[in-house]
């Protein structure tokens, strides 16, 4: 992924919206709507409306689908967010604790991830 330079424009070339720094307020709205999604799924499944999840995150419809622009968009981007939550776990839980501790802690919050998910 390229950053921009000083004096670097829109037409530099591999200049794409996936190469651009994400702005702090769309990250920020990309988080809360994924954590919003992720509590609404758990209690209305993923055929939710869109608009409650949009709502939750506190964001509007047309934010809502700035970022996901079609429902699988979303479904695909919690569960990556999901799954990379439970990576970055397991990294931090082997720093803190010997190997076999750390592993069996992993391993016990694997099903949290898993009750978490309904069928698609």
């Amino acid at each position: 992924m390229s950053k921009k330079t000083a004096g670097q424009g829109d037409d530099a070339v591999g200049d794409s919206p996936k190469s651009r720094p994400v702005r702090a307020d769309a990250q920020r709205n990309t988080d809360a709507l994924l954590e919003a999604a992720l509590a609404v799924f758990a209690t209305s499944g993923v055929d939710a409306p869109v608009r409650e999840i949009a709502d939750k995150a506190g964001v509007g419809i047309g934010t809502f689908y700035r970022h996901f622009p079609q429902r699988s968009d979303l479904i695909v981007a919690v569960f990556r967010h999901e799954v990379d939550a439970c990576a970055d776990a397991a990294a931090v839980l082997a720093t803190e604790h010997e190997s076999g501790e750390a592993l069996a802690r992993w391993m016990l919050s694997g099903p949290a991830l898993n009750v978490t998910k309904t069928p698609i």
